[in-house]
Parts: C-alpha cells; sequence; structure tokens
C-alpha cells in the first residue's frame, strides 16, 4: 500500500463516528479514500449526510499520525481496509465489519478456518485441562484457534495451541501495541513468534473500554466458523458469545460435564438451545467434514 493511500485510510477509517457502512457509501458515490477527502462539504453531505460530513472535518491529526507511525517502524504490521481482498468477508456479512483492521503477524492465517475455544474465566482445574487439550488437539487437526486470550479458559487453550506448534488468530480490545490483559504479555510475543495473527479494529495507544470489549466478542463470534464453550455459567460471558455467534450462522458446540459443577450449566444449557455436543475436537470436525460430504453428494445443505 502507498504511504499516501495508508494516511487516507487512516484519516477516514479515524474519523470520529464514521462507522464502516456509510463509509462504504462515501467510497461508492465519491471514489477511493484520497478522493473523499478532497471533496467538498456538500458532496459528501448529499452522499451520505451531514454527520459524515462533520466527521470527516473533525479529524484527529496527532492520531492518524501515532497511528502511522506505528505501522512504519514496526515490521510485521498492517493495514486492512474494508476493501481490501483478504479483509474478512465474515464480518462484512454479519454486519459488524469495522472500517479498518490493524494487525500484526502472518496475514496468511486469514485463509484458514478458525475455532474460537472459549468460557468462564475462573474455571476449576479439570475445564482448564480440557481446554488446553482442545487447543492442542484442534492445532493438530490444523485449524487456526481464534481467542480474546480472556482469562481463564481461552488464555488456556491458547498455551495448548502454541504447545502444539499451532497458529493462533488474536482479537485486541485495545490498540495493537497494547496487551490487555497484561498477564497475556508472553503469549502475545510466542504467538507472533510462531506464525500467528492478531487483528483490532483499534488504533496504536487505544486503551480497553467497555464498547471496545463489546466490538472485539462480535468479531471473534462473526469471523470463527464455529465457537466452542468449554464451561462457563448458565448467564456467563462465554454463552453470551455463543448466542451471538448463532446469530451470525455459525455452528455451536458445548461440552457437557457434571451436573454439579457451576462451568456445567452454561454448555448443558446450550446444548438444550440446539447447540452441538462435542467431548473432544474430533466431534465438531465429523460434524463438518459430515456436512462436506453432503454437500458433495448432493445431499442436505
Amino acid at each position: 500500500m502507498r504511504e499516501k493511500e495508508r494516511e487516507a485510510w487512516l484519516k477516514t477509517a479515524l474519523a470520529p463516528g464514521l462507522d464502516a457502512p456509510t463509509l462504504v457509501r462515501l467510497l461508492q458515490a465519491l471514489g477511493d479514500p484520497e478522493l473523499l477527502l478532497h471533496a467538498d462539504y456538500a458532496a459528501v453531505s448529499r452522499a451520505a449526510g451531514d454527520a459524515a460530513a462533520r466527521a470527516l472535518r473533525a479529524i484527529d491529526d496527532d492520531r492518524v499520525a501515532e497511528a502511522s507511525a506505528w505501522l512504519g517502524r514496526t515490521p510485521d504490521a498492517f493495514l486492512l481496509p474494508i476493501v481490501d481482498d483478504a479483509y474478512p468477508a465474515a464480518l462484512i456479512e454479519a454486519g459488524v465489519a469495522p472500517p479498518v483492521l490493524f494487525g500484526r503477524g502472518n496475514r496468511a492465517v486469514l485463509q484458514e478456518d478458525a475455532l474460537w475455544i472459549t468460557g468462564m474465566t475462573h474455571a476449576d482445574a479439570e475445564a482448564l485441562r480440557d481446554a488446553r487439550e482442545m487447543g492442542a488437539a484442534a492445532a493438530r487437526a490444523g485449524l487456526v484457534v481464534t481467542t480474546t486470550l480472556a482469562d481463564g479458559i481461552e488464555a488456556e487453550a491458547a498455551q495448548g495451541v502454541l504447545d502444539a506448534g499451532g497458529r493462533l488468530l488474536v482479537w485486541f480490545a485495545t490498540g495493537p501495541n497494547r496487551v490487555f490483559p497484561k498477564s497475556n504479555l508472553e503469549t502475545v510475543r510466542r504467538a507472533l513468534a510462531t506464525g500467528s495473527l492478531i487483528l483490532t479494529p483499534h488504533p496504536p495507544g487505544e486503551a480497553v473500554s467497555e464498547a471496545a470489549l463489546g466490538l472485539r466478542t462480535a468479531c471473534a463470534a462473526a469471523y470463527a466458523r464455529g465457537i466452542l464453550v468449554v464451561a462457563d455459567e448458565r448467564r456467563g460471558r462465554a454463552v453470551e458469545a455463543a448466542r451471538q455467534a448463532a446469530q451470525f450462522g455459525r455452528d455451536v458446540f458445548a461440552v457437557p460435564g457434571s451436573i454439579h459443577a457451576v462451568g456445567s450449566k452454561g454448555p448443558h444449557q446450550l446444548i438444550r438451545e440446539g447447540a452441538k455436543l462435542a467431548e473432544s475436537v474430533l466431534d465438531l470436525l465429523d460434524e463438518w467434514s459430515g456436512r462436506h460430504n453432503a454437500r458433495l453428494s448432493g445431499g442436505v445443505r
């Protein structure tokens, strides 16, 4: 990407309050970001309304300069605009696509099927062991594991993936040069050193917020082909993420457990709601393989 083109994308993407659908509408009406930035107020207003025109007049140049400098000095960093062929189509289809994604690491990860292994933060030892084993099994099966690296089940599954030589796609709720929670710093370094990928819709320097955490969950749920809930409470964060993934048309899997364990309440509730029971990664691989074979033979879609 040319430097001027990158600067134009940064300016339009960081225009305050300019969401992805509005930006796409402007680009369709007025051309590429460089042309958009030179369009007069009236033309922008006609294409997308006064709010969009005001947003393009309120760009924070210091914020843009910081993002540009980080991209320039970080060897494995890149900017992925929504019109790029490599931009995850699943985010666009789900209606949660940010205008740009900031990335670090191996872009080839975007071409692979991904499974989100998630669950509760304060899980018991058995659930944590299951999560690590599930992560390792997914890696050995050739799946990319997408993760937010939340403490507990997700962090443990990520360690299993890396121990087995697999790759992660990590979604940040901060800028790409910050790690949240900080306890994941060594995991992030290890992941980047072994062919994984980090994506975030937030520019360098951006701190975590409630809105950012919600967007991170939406992106992870939309991106993954399927979500596997290892352990959670009935109304836990992972259960809600699984329901969101189901709304996006993704496969939902849940690991059953003891009826006396708090962490089994969420998976059991999801199974009652239609999630597929998974005792191992092989169960979901069989599901995906069976569906693929049915399509090839003209069976049920």
